[in-house]
């Protein structure tokens, strides 16, 4: 999720369940709670026509962009005659937000959803969700709270367990401070592993593993996979761990010897042979133009070739290949799905070996911010090893912002469900209100493979 310190945004919040007048907040975003916000006294058209209603604005000194509030209405605007801080326009869009926390717009009905934890308005956001199965069937999520993104302000992952499928979830225990985006995956020997990566300098990260041997009731730290990166190292929103057929764990990641913003970001894995206990990063990096190959998540297939998909600015998920448990990896090339610069989530079914995404199927729109819009968040399954894809139908959608987070995202139950979780923002691309939260979607096995659902 990617801040701007140098162009103004309008921040629009769209029309929900219980609330039908547009709200809007204007900001400097990244900058701290007393920025001022401007220019002075001068309309602004919000209609139809721009970015899918995301509700960005940009300035140099005079307004010069419409927004769509998702209904097709125009309304005009006028910034405030006096400068007024980014604090006193949140109030005033808050006392017009009911208590009660939103839903969004549109849950699929054939889908069981269940919200696990709400944002705290103001405070934090908990995001990045990662599930696994107990060897009890019980459920697991791991997520992280944040006052910020991108590493900016307080950040700690904190676990619920549910014992009905994900229906209901119990009260969240505190793993680490300063833990963020954990990936969680439950090993073959019954032990679970969890990591997450914490901010060192602007430019150096660790990522963090922790371990425990009674079912996350108790867990202890260990060794890092990495211990100070030279350059910007992460998982981003999409935390993951992946064990292969052969034993195997990997860490897929990205990074550079520069920034996070910078550009050529390159995508790779870190791979352990001892249960996780020592960590050794793969020789080979896949590269894209632009920002580069961000986020990937990674699925084994049937044979054992990996797939790796991949975040990008290029209009579409990208996918690379490897044949040597990811040591290495092919020319990454697209998947053939539109889709703009946003977290998503990627895994194999276990029986089949049938590839899952889960991802944001909006337009790409070049000029957009992060290349288009959040929403909605949609399955697409394919049966050739993403050769080619079939796109089922949407899961939740609505104008918000809504993204999966990595491969442990999605959660395959002995049951037979597919449990796919995500974090959602009633108000797109909102980092100061914090409505919205983390949520889970559970569906049977067989709905993958039904006729591709209408779009939503």
């Amino acid at each position: 999720m990617r801040c701007f310190s140098t162009v103004l945004f309008l921040v629009a919040m769209v029309q929900n369940t219980q609330a039908a007048e547009p709200l809007a907040v204007f900001q400097f975003a990244g900058n701290a709670e007393d920025s001022a916000v401007g220019p002075r006294s001068r309309p602004i058209r919000v209609g139809s026509g721009v970015a899918l209603g995301q509700g960005y604005a940009f300035f140099d000194g005079q307004p010069k962009a419409s927004l769509d509030h998702g209904n097709g209405a125009e309304h005009e605007l006028r910034l405030p005659d006096r400068r007024e801080t980014v604090a006193e326009a949140n109030r005033k869009i808050l006392a017009k937000i009911p208590k009660a926390e939103a839903v969004p717009t549109y849950l699929n009905p054939e889908l069981i959803h269940a919200s696990v934890e709400n944002n705290v308005r103001e405070k934090y956001m908990a995001i990045s969700p990662s599930l696994c199965e107990l060897l009890d069937g019980t459920l697991m999520i791991a997520y992280h709270r944040t006052s910020g993104v991108d590493w900016l302000g307080a950040y700690s992952t904190w676990v619920r367990t549910s014992k009905d499928g994900g229906r209901t979830w119990g009260e969240p225990r505190l793993i680490a401070e300063r833990v963020q985006a954990p990936g969680l995956l439950r090993l073959r020997s019954g032990d679970l592993l969890l990591n997450g990566g914490e901010m060192l300098a602007e430019r150096s990260t660790t990522m963090r593993l922790f371990r425990s041997k009674d079912g996350g009731r108790t867990w202890v730290e260990q060794r890092p996979i990495w211990e100070k990166s030279s350059g910007i190292r992460l998982q981003g929103g999409c935390g993951s761990l992946l064990q292969l057929k052969s034993g195997r764990i990997l860490c897929p990641m990205f990074g550079s010897s520069g920034g996070n913003y910078d550009p050529g970001l390159k995508a790779w894995c870190y791979y352990s042979d001892d249960d996780g206990k020592t960590w050794t990063g793969g020789r080979g990096k896949v590269e894209l133009p632009k920002r580069g190959a961000m986020e990937p998540s990674v699925a084994e297939l049937k044979d054992g070739t990996l797939v790796m998909a991949l975040r990008t600015q290029l209009g579409s998920l990208y996918l690379a290949r490897s044949q040597d448990s990811g040591e290495t990896w092919s020319q990454a090339k697209s998947s053939g799905l539109e889709a703009p610069e946003a977290p998503f989530g990627m895994a194999s079914f276990p029986d089949s070996g049938d590839l899952l995404l889960v991802y944001n199927s909006s337009k790409f729109e070049p000029n957009h911010h992060h290349s288009g819009e959040r929403t909605p968040l949609t399955a697409a399954v394919s049966r050739d090893g993403g050769k080619t894809w079939r796109i089922v139908g949407n899961i939740v959608g609505g104008n918000h912002e809504i993204g999966a987070a990595g491969s442990n995202s999605i959660c395959f139950t002995c049951d037979g469900k597919v449990v796919m979780a995500y974090d959602w923002l009633l108000i797109p691309w909102d980092r100061q209100i914090k409505t919205g939260g983390t949520w889970v979607a559970i569906a049977d096995k067989q709905w993958f493979y039904r006729n591709p659902a209408k779009d939503q």
